[in-house]
C-alpha cells in the first residue's frame, strides 16, 4: 500500500477548507482595538532529526514519551540552516531521492527521505473549549502529520499555503501536547522543482485560534466601476457558518451589516445590510457538517479613493454577524482597494489606464533562516523595490507569507500570484501535463492560494505555475480557480496554445525578438529551438492572429546572475514603444546564498556543490539584483534609472520633460538642475513644475552658462521627493537625466620637448652619468637605451621600457620608485557567468572559458616583433651626432607648437591579432601618451592595461560616471561628477568572485599614497577603469568571496575598450552588437599618464 506521501492523490487528511486569514471578535471594540487572540507557538521545540523515515523513534508521538536526548530547534526555520540535512541546489533538476523515469514517476527512494519529528506543549483555556479550536501551519516543506496528545489528527501537503485543523476532539483543558511529523520529500515534491534550495522544515508562522461556533466563514470583496471609473458597486459575499447546539431543528433570523472607513481605528459608515435566515443544525465538531449560508451584497460607493501602485489607497470593510435582537456573534475585516484589472484590445488595463509592469522576481529567502524571511527582512524587500522605482514583484513561483501581500497593499505593488507548482525537470514527462493522478493536488494548489489571497487588491493576476509542462490540467485549474475567484486575468508561461493564459507570456527574449512581436509578426522558431525545447528551452511560435488581441509581457526577462543586466534599457524601450506590451519581470530580487561563518567570523556565502552533494547547480542561485543580505548589487541602479517614472531630452536645444507615471501628476517631485565644469557643481536652481498630467510633456526653462572652450561641462537634473513616503525620507533622489553639453580631451599631439638627449649604450648603466643641470633642465628628454631596455627621463620623471615585450616595467619620480610592475596590456577579465555561458552548467565547458586565449596573452604578454624608434625615422643615420654617445633629434614628431617628443612605436606580431602596436610618447614636462592599436582576429574581452602597484596606493580619485561599478551596456545609473574612494571600496563582492567594480565613461582618474600620485587622462577619447585590493589572478583562482581578501598590492585596469556584461538570457552573454568588440575591426585609444606628488 502506498504512503499518503509517496501518491499524490493524498493531498491531505482532515485538513480544513481553505479560506482568508482573518482573525474574529466578539465586540466592535476589540476589533478595532486589534487584539491578537492567537496563541503562537513559534519558539524553541524538540526536534529528532532521522536520516529516513524508517529511524523515526518508536512511539515518537506519544503524549508521555520522553525526549531526553532530542535537539532543540527554533520554529519556524529550516533544517538545513540549523545543521540539518543536507541543502540541495538545482535549477531544474530534483535530489536522488525522487525516481525520474518516467513510468516509476512519483516514486521516492523511501530510505533516502530524511525525517524530523518536532514536539511540544501548549496549554488551552477553559473559555477556548466553548469554541472551535484550530492550529494553524503557515507553510511545512514538503509534507507532515499531525499528532496532538497521541491521537493522530491528519495530514497534508503542498508545501507553500497553510494547512488548518480542527482540534476539539483531540485537546484538553490546560497543558496539551504537539507533535508534527514532517518528511522533507514527499510526491508533492515533483510539483515543487521550482529554481531554489531543496530544504526542509516549519518555516511559517505555528499558531492556535478559536471561533465561536457560530461564525463569519469567509469574506469575498471586490468591485466593479461605472463607464467613466469614478463611482463604484462593492459587491460582499459573506459565507456564514452555523454550528450552535439546539435541542431540536428550528430557523432562525441572522443579519451581516457592512462598514466602510479609511481609517482602520474607526468602523466608519455602515455601507450595506442584509437579513438571512437558515437552518440551525445540532453541535457537530466535524467542520465539514453543519448550515453554511453565503450572503451576497452590494453597495454604492461614490468617487472612491483609487488603488493602484502610485497611489495605494486602501479601505477598511467590517462584517458584523448578529442575531435577531442585535447581538453582535462574530466581527471580522479585511482591507479593500477599490481598483478594476481589465484586458481590451491588447492592453493590460489598471481602472481603464493601461500600464507597464516595471517588475522583478522574488524569492523568499533569508540566508540565516532559509524560507523564514522575518517581517523586518520582507518590509525591507519592499523598500528597496519602491526605492529603485520598481512597480510589480511575482512571487516566484509560489504564494509567499500573507505578510508580503499586506506590504504590496501598503506600498503599492502589483503582484503576480503564482501557484506552487513546477515540475522543470520532469515537465516533458506529461508532469502534470494531462495526468489525472496530478489534477486533484494542482488544483488544490491553486484554489488554497486564490481563496487565501483573492482579497489583496494588489494581486492583478493569478499564475498557474511556471515551467510545468502543459496539459489539460491547467485547463481544468483555471476553470475551478475561476469559481473563487473571476475578476482577475489569468496567467501561465507555458501555455503553448494562448487558450488558459490571458497574456502572452514570454521568457528572455532579446530586444529584436520582442520587437517583432510588438509589430505583430508571425514568430516562427527553427528547427535548432524546435531540439532544444525537448531539453529545457521554451521557445515559443506564433501566428500573429494567436496574439494579437492579447497583451504580451515577460514574465522573465534581464537575467541578473551576478554581474549581469546588461543592455537593460533596451527592453525598456520596446515595452514604451509598442501598446501590446506590458512591460516585464527582472530575474530575480535577492540572491539564494545561504550564509555560514568562519571561525574568524567571516562570512561564507555557499552554492551548489559547497555541501558535497550528489549533483548542484553550482552558483546558479546568486541571480539577484541584491545579495543574500541584501546589500545593493550595482544592477539595481541600472533598474532604477530604467524604471524611473519621468524622462527628460533634448529638442533643438530645449529640455522637454515627460512624465512617465500612468495615474498621478509629478507633484509630489521637486526638480532641481545643475551644470558641472570638469565635474564640479557651479549652478544648481530648482524648476517650479505645474500640474503635469501621465503622458504629457513640458518645456524646461533653465538659465544657460557661459562654457570655457578648454573645460568640459554637463548638465543633470534631479527628481526629488517633496515630502516622506513609506520608503524613504523627504529629499531621496528617485531618478534623473543628465545630458553631455561639451567634452574637452588632452590633445594627442600635444606632446613635445624641446631637446631630447639620447644614450645608445651596450650594457644597462653604461653612461647614465647626467649632470643635474642638464637632468633638472625642463625641456628636455634623456633617453638611455642599453640590449635590454630604454630609460627615458623627462622632468625628473623616468620610465623604463623592456624591449622584449614593449611594456613599461618601472616608473621613477626624482629617483624614487613609484611602479615597479610592468604596466601590461589587458585583454582578459576574470570571467563573469554569462561569460560561461553553457559552461555553467558543463565543466569541459567551462574549463575552455576559464582558459581562453586572452588570459594567457594578458598573463604572457607577447614578444616584440620590431621597435620603431619614431614612426617617421627607422633608421639612426638620420640623428646629428652631438657627441660619440649622445644624440638629439631633430624635426622629429614635431606637433602644432613646433615642440618636439621622444616616441617609441612597439610592433606585436600575434595569432590573434591582424594588428597590435603601442605608441610611446614622453615630452619635457614629464607625461607619458600611450597609444593602443589593436586589430583582433576574434572577439575581444576588453583592451587595456593592467598593472599592480604598491598596497599603499589605496586612494581613488576619478571624474566620470560614478559612484557605483558601471559596464558599457550598464551605465545608465551612473552619473557624472567627481567621485572619491579607497581601493578597497572600489570593488564589488559577488558571491563567486568574477571580473567587478568597473567605472566607465572616466575623463581623468588619480590613485594615490601619501606622497605621489599617479594620473591618468582620456586623450581623444572617454576610458574605463577599475581598482582591486588583490591580484587579478586570485579572482581567477577563487570560488567564493571569503577567498579574497586584501592582498599587499592594488591591481589597477585602465580600459579603452571592454565589452558589455549581457543577460538576455540565462548565464548567456547575448552581447547586443553595439556592446561587442568585433574581429576584424580596428581599435585604437590613448591615455596620458604623469606622476605628481601627492601635496
Amino acid at each position: 500500500m502506498k504512503k499518503d506521501w509517496n501518491n499524490p492523490e493524498i493531498i491531505g487528511i482532515n485538513k480544513a477548507k481553505p479560506r482568508m486569514e482573518a482573525q474574529g471578535y466578539d465586540s466592535i471594540n476589540s476589533y478595532l482595538k486589534k487584539k491578537n487572540d492567537r496563541k503562537f507557538l513559534n519558539g524553541v521545540w524538540k526536534f529528532n532529526y532521522c536520516n529516513n523515515y524508517k529511524e523515526r523513534p518508536e512511539d515518537f508521538y506519544k503524549k508521555n514519551l520522553v525526549v531526553k536526548g532530542w535537539d532543540d530547534i527554533n520554529v519556524p526555520s529550516v533544517w538545513e540552516t540549523q545543521g540539518y540535512s543536507k541543502p540541495y541546489y538545482l535549477a531544474f533538476d530534483y535530489p536522488p531521492v525522487l525516481d525520474k523515469r518516467k513510468k516509476h514517476i512519483p516514486n521516492l527512494f523511501e530510505d533516502k527521505i530524511p525525517v524530523g519529528i518536532y514536539r511540544r506543549t501548549f496549554d488551552i483555556n477553559k473559555n477556548w473549549l466553548n469554541d472551535y479550536v484550530y492550529i494553524h501551519f503557515g507553510a511545512v516543506k514538503s509534507a507532515f502529520y499531525l499528532y496532538i496528545n497521541g491521537e493522530k489528527v491528519g495530514y497534508s501537503q503542498g508545501s507553500m499555503t497553510p494547512a488548518e485543523f480542527l482540534i476539539n476532539d483531540y485537546v484538553v483543558e490546560g497543558e496539551n501536547q504537539v507533535t508534527v511529523e514532517v518528511y522533507k520529500y514527499s510526491d508533492g515534491t515533483y510539483l515543487e522543482d521550482q529554481d531554489m534550495w531543496f530544504l526542509g522544515g516549519i518555516y511559517r508562522d505555528v499558531y492556535l485560534y478559536h471561533e465561536s461556533k457560530e461564525r463569519i466563514w469567509d469574506i469575498y470583496l471586490y468591485n466593479t466601476f461605472d463607464d467613466e471609473y469614478k463611482n463604484a458597486t462593492l459587491y460582499a459575499e459573506i459565507l456564514v457558518q452555523n454550528k450552535g447546539p439546539v435541542p431540536a431543528k428550528c430557523i432562525i433570523s441572522r443579519k451581516i451589516e457592512i462598514y466602510i472607513s479609511t481609517n482602520k481605528n474607526e468602523l466608519g459608515y455602515k455601507l450595506m445590510e442584509d437579513k438571512f435566515s437558515y437552518l440551525q443544525s445540532k453541535l457537530i465538531n466535524n467542520e465539514e457538517i453543519g448550515e453554511k449560508q453565503l450572503v451576497k451584497l452590494r453597495g454604492q460607493v461614490l468617487n472612491p479613493l483609487k488603488w493602484n501602485h502610485e497611489t495605494p489607497n486602501l479601505y477598511y470593510i467590517t462584517v458584523v454577524l448578529k442575531d435577531e435582537n442585535e447581538k453582535i456573534l462574530q466581527v471580522k475585516g479585511s482591507r479593500f482597494g477599490f481598483r478594476v484589472v481589465e484586458i481590451k484590445k491588447c492592453k493590460f488595463l489598471i481602472n481603464g489606464e493601461p500600464i507597464i509592469f516595471k517588475g522583478v522576481n522574488r524569492h523568499e529567502f533569508s540566508p540565516d533562516t532559509g524560507w523564514y524571511v522575518d517581517k523586518k527582512l520582507r518590509e525591507k524587500d519592499i523598500n528597496i523595490m519602491k526605492q529603485h522605482n520598481i512597480n510589480a514583484v511575482r512571487t516566484a513561483h509560489y504564494p509567499n507569507d500573507p505578510h508580503l501581500y499586506e506590504l504590496c497593499d501598503e506600498y503599492g505593488l502589483y503582484v503576480i500570484d503564482e501557484a506552487d507548482v513546477e515540475t522543470h525537470g520532469v515537465r516533458r514527462k506529461n508532469i502534470p501535463g494531462d495526468n489525472p493522478i496530478w489534477t486533484k493536488a494542482v488544483v488544490d494548489r491553486m484554489n488554497r492560494m486564490v481563496f487565501r489571497d483573492r482579497n489583496y487588491p494588489c494581486i492583478i493576476m493569478w499564475s498557474l505555475g511556471n515551467e510545468a509542462g502543459y496539459g489539460e490540467n491547467f485547463h481544468i485549474m483555471k476553470q475551478e480557480a475561476m469559481k473563487v475567484d473571476a475578476t482577475r486575468p489569468f496567467h501561465y508561461e507555458g501555455d503553448m496554445d494562448l487558450k488558459v493564459s490571458d497574456v502572452l507570456s514570454l521568457m528572455y527574449p532579446s530586444p529584436e525578438k520582442e520587437t517583432r512581436f510588438g509589430e505583430l509578426e508571425d514568430i516562427k522558431i527553427s528547427l535548432f529551438q524546435n531540439i532544444l525545447n525537448q531539453l529545457a528551452a521554451d521557445q515559443k511560435g506564433f501566428t500573429k492572429d494567436q496574439y494579437k488581441d492579447k497583451p504580451i509581457m515577460n514574465c522573465e526577462f534581464a537575467h541578473a546572475m551576478e554581474n549581469s543586466l546588461g543592455n537593460f534599457k533596451e527592453h525598456m524601450d520596446v515595452f514604451e514603444k509598442y501598446d501590446n506590451w506590458c512591460g516585464g519581470f527582472i530575474w530575480d530580487f535577492v540572491d539564494q546564498s545561504i550564509r555560514k561563518k568562519q571561525q574568524n567570523g567571516k562570512d561564507v556565502w555557499t552554492y551548489g556543490g559547497d555541501y558535497e552533494e550528489e549533483k548542484h547547480s553550482g552558483q546558479y542561485c546568486a541571480n539577484g539584483i541584491v545579495s543574500a543580505d541584501r546589500e545593493l548589487h550595482p544592477s539595481i541602479y541600472e533598474v532604477k534609472k530604467v524604471y524611473q517614472d519621468f524622462s527628460i531630452y533634448k529638442s533643438e536645444e530645449k529640455y522637454i520633460l515627460k512624465n512617465k507615471r500612468f495615474f498621478t501628476d509629478l507633484n509630489l517631485y521637486k526638480l532641481h538642475y545643475y551644470y558641472l565644469e570638469d565635474g564640479k557643481e557651479i549652478l544648481r536652481k530648482e524648476i517650479l513644475l505645474p500640474s503635469i498630467q501621465p503622458s504629457k510633456l513640458f518645456q524646461l526653462n533653465i538659465d544657460s552658462i557661459e562654457m570655457k572652450k578648454d573645460k568640459t561641462y554637463h548638465i543633470i537634473f534631479s527628481m526629488t521627493l517633496k515630502e516622506k513616503t513609506l520608503y524613504e525620507e523627504k529629499g531621496y533622489e528617485v531618478g534623473f537625466e543628465q545630458f553631455v553639453l561639451q567634452e574637452k580631451f588632452v590633445n594627442s599631439k600635444n606632446y613635445g620637448g624641446q631637446d631630447l638627449v639620447f644614450n645608445s649604450g651596450n650594457q644597462r648603466g653604461q653612461d647614465l652619468t647626467i649632470n643635474k643641470k642638464q637632468q633638472n633642465q625642463r625641456g628636455q628628454v634623456i633617453v638611455i637605451e642599453d640590449a635590454k631596455e630604454y630609460s627615458i627621463n623627462s622632468n625628473n620623471t623616468e620610465y623604463t621600457i623592456n624591449k622584449e615585450n614593449g611594456l613599461i616595467d618601472e616608473i621613477k619620480i626624482n629617483g624614487n620608485i613609484v611602479v615597479n610592475n610592468p604596466i601590461k596590456m589587458n585583454f582578459w577579465r576574470p570571467i563573469t557567468d554569462n561569460d560561461i555561458g553553457f559552461g555553467n552548467f558543463n565543466p569541459i565547458i567551462r574549463k575552455m572559458y576559464e582558459e581562453g586565449p586572452f588570459k594567457k596573452l594578458t598573463y604572457n604578454p607577447p614578444k616584440v616583433h620590431k621597435i620603431l624608434i619614431d614612426e617617421k625615422v627607422d633608421k639612426l643615420d638620420k640623428l646629428d651626432k652631438m657627441d660619440n654617445k649622445k644624440h638629439i633629434f631633430k624635426n622629429i614628431s614635431e606637433n602644432i607648437s613646433g615642440d618636439r617628443s621622444f616616441r617609441i612605436k612597439v610592433i606585436y606580431k600575434h595569432k590573434l591579432f591582424k594588428t597590435l602596436a603601442l605608441i610611446y610618447t614622453i615630452d619635457s614636462s614629464g607625461k607619458i601618451n600611450i597609444t593602443t592599436m589593436a586589430e583582433p582576429k576574434k572577439e575581444m574581452i576588453r583592451l587595456g592595461f593592467t598593472a599592480q602597484l604598491d598596497e599603499k596606493y589605496n586612494k581613488v580619485e576619478w571624474f566620470g560616471r560614478g559612484e557605483h561599478e558601471t559596464y558599457c551596456d550598464r551605465k545608465l545609473g551612473g552619473k557624472y561628477g567627481i567621485y572619491s574612494k579607497s581601493v578597497e571600496e572600489m570593488h564589488h563582492e559577488y558571491m563567486r568572485p568574477q571580473e567587478n567594480g568597473l567605472r566607465t565613461d572616466i575623463y581623468n582618474l588619480s590613485i594615490s599614497n601619501n606622497r605621489y600620485k599617479l594620473n591618468v587622462k582620456a586623450v581623444d577619447k572617454k576610458i574605463s577603469f577599475s581598482t582591486w585590493p588583490y591580484r587579478m589572478k586570485s579572482i581567477d583562482d577563487a570560488t567564493h568571496s571569503y577567498m579574497l581578501g586584501t592582498e599587499d598590492v592594488v591591481t589597477l585596469n585602465i580600459d579603452g575598450f571592454h565589452r558589455g556584461v549581457g543577460g538576455d538570457e540565462p548565464g548567456q552573454l547575448c552581447l547586443l552588437d553595439k556592446y561587442k568588440l568585433h574581429k576584424n575591426k580596428f581599435y585604437t585609444y590613448s591615455i596620458e599618464l604623469s606622476i605628481s606628488e601627492n601635496k
